[in-house]
Order: C-alpha cells, then sequence, then structure tokens
C-alpha cells in the first residue's frame, strides 16, 4: 500500500485544499475522516488551466468518495461547508 498525504485538514467549512500537484498517474484523491454515505459532504474536484483557472473535474462524496486522476497536472478539492467534518487525502 501507498502512503497517504494530507492535502486538507478534516474541518466542516467552506476550505480549499492545497494543491495536488500530480505528475506521475494514476493518482488516488479521497475523503477522510467521517466521510459516510449518508451525510451529505461534497467536495468538488478541480484541475488547474493553462490560464490559472479551476475547472470542475468531479466531485467527491460519501458515496463516492474516490477520485483516480489519471491525467498530469495541478488538482485542488473544494469542500463545501458540511455538518460533518472531513478532509482530503491523496495517495
Amino acid at each position: 500500500m501507498g502512503t497517504n498525504t494530507n492535502a486538507l485538514a478534516v474541518g466542516t467549512s467552506n476550505a480549499t485544499s492545497s494543491a495536488i500537484a500530480v505528475t506521475t498517474v494514476p493518482l488516488g484523491i479521497l475523503m477522510m475522516g467521517n466521510a459516510t454515505p449518508n451525510n451529505g459532504n461534497i467536495g468538488l474536484v478541480q484541475i488547474e488551466d493553462s490560464a490559472g483557472n479551476f475547472v470542475e473535474i468531479g466531485r467527491l462524496t460519501g458515496q463516492s468518495p474516490f477520485f483516480l486522476a489519471t491525467a498530469s497536472g495541478t488538482y485542488y478539492v473544494q469542500r463545501i461547508a458540511a455538518e460533518t467534518a472531513w478532509g482530503v487525502d491523496y495517495t
């Protein structure tokens, strides 16, 4: 098993992860903490384009807490405020 690296600390407020620089693919981006299927947590997976804009390319939810990055680039996860605390790791 690989080692997980934290990109966003567990919390409940709106927040954006640190940059997840993907140079070797694939790379897994996952919810950590209290991400369970019915808690309503949502994380927007975004990639930075060449103009510095953030483009949504996926979502993390309690029902789908894993995203597989298959292209090189700089990824971020934007946490939408939630009642249940969660964060983001990548591996």
